[in-house]
């Protein structure tokens, strides 16, 4: 039995709809997984940078201690690598959060655009060798 235009037509739009929402679910999900990386490699930055004050400051610490306790050639050493410390704790501390956040959200927002780019063009141009959608251009021209 031969198929008719219509049940060609209807099955064609069907395909269609089959394959726009399998790369919805796709960009859906390569989104979720880039954010999810995102917002991980955030956190270990903040536990990296939490940790390494830490100890710089029990190191500060410590040697403060050392310092209270007279000014010898060793303590003098000391008190310059206190200060060297705390100058390498705030070093650490203004390496990650401010700038590192700011370039990995444009980074996920430009994939993102890309995918939807990636998406509606090949969604477009779908509809449009099953017939479903004219170009762009013959619309124009009938609106004229």
């Amino acid at each position: 039995m031969a198929t008719t235009p219509k049940k060609t037509s209807t099955r064609a739009k069907k395909d269609a709809e089959s394959v726009t929402e399998t790369v919805s679910e796709a960009l859906d999900s390569a989104a979720e997984t880039v954010t999810e990386a995102v917002d991980s490699a955030a956190e270990a930055a903040k536990q990296t940078v939490s940790k390494a004050k830490k100890s710089a400051e029990d190191a500060l610490e410590h040697v403060e201690e050392v310092v209270k306790e007279g000014m010898t050639p060793i303590a003098a050493f000391l008190e310059y690598q206190k200060r060297a410390l705390a100058e390498a704790s705030k070093a650490i501390e203004a390496l990650i959060p401010a700038a590192a956040r700011e370039h990995g959200e444009k980074a996920v927002t430009e994939m993102i655009e890309g995918y939807r780019t990636f998406f509606n063009t090949t969604t477009d141009e779908v509809m449009k060798r099953l017939g479903l959608k004219q170009d762009s251009k013959a619309e124009d021209k009938k609106a004229e």
